[in-house]
């Protein structure tokens, strides 16, 4: 009997002890929780690079913009016309006609009465902003413009020509242009014309 009963003690506390190492297991396992990763997600949107009236004429070195401004000679061919990544050729056609161009801040520039004209906007963007890692992508860049006094609705968008786009250089150069629906814009003798907005943006 003596015998039996320490036998069962033994079985007990065996018994026991298993038990406990198992809750123990069970209570250490489920204490160790794991770490949770949280990935953000960057949603790409359009960025105004400049809005207003003004033309940058000169900016800083690797910064993109506006260059020049010009009231052209009326093309029916833009994208041909307007592919050519010349400024002195542009102001040339537009002294010549006696329209304009600007490539100051808050410009006026004075226009031949009747004579139509398209209006055409020289910028270039950088690897900031319209870079894809490989290549310069023009889609990255827009340009909107607003004139009640053209007919032009607020923030009507501008068409857009690769003037150069070399990957091994610094920047894409572009022209945008508004033609009036290929009809081409005119001032009657006498009248002013303002254009309020400018909107030079940029995807990414």
């Amino acid at each position: 009997m003596l015998k039996t009963k320490l036998f069962n003690k033994k079985t007990g506390f065996i018994s026991g002890l298993i038990s406990s190492l198992i809750i123990g297991i069970l209570i250490i396992s489920f204490s160790i929780t794991p770490d949770v990763v949280v990935e953000k997600t960057y949603i790409k949107s359009w960025h105004t690079l400049f809005e207003g009236v003004a033309s940058e004429a000169v900016l800083t070195y690797g910064d993109s913009g506006i260059l020049e401004i010009y009231f052209i000679n009326h093309t029916a061919t833009p994208t041909t016309t307007f592919s050519r990544n010349d400024s002195i050729l542009y102001r040339t056609w537009c002294n010549t006609s006696k329209l304009g161009y600007a490539n100051t801040d808050d410009f006026r520039v004075e226009i031949k009465h009747t004579t139509l004209f398209d209006i055409l906007i020289k910028v270039r963007g950088n690897k900031t902003t319209c870079w894809n890692g490989s290549a310069f992508i023009d889609a990255y860049l827009r340009m909107n413009i607003t004139s009640p006094h053209l007919g032009i609705a607020a923030l009507s968008g501008m068409t857009g020509v690769v003037t150069h786009n070399d990957s091994g250089l610094d920047y894409l150069w572009m022209n945008f242009y508004i033609n009036n629906s290929a009809a081409g814009y005119s001032i009657a003798r006498g009248n002013e014309s303002k254009i309020p907005t400018i909107r030079y943006q940029y995807y990414g």
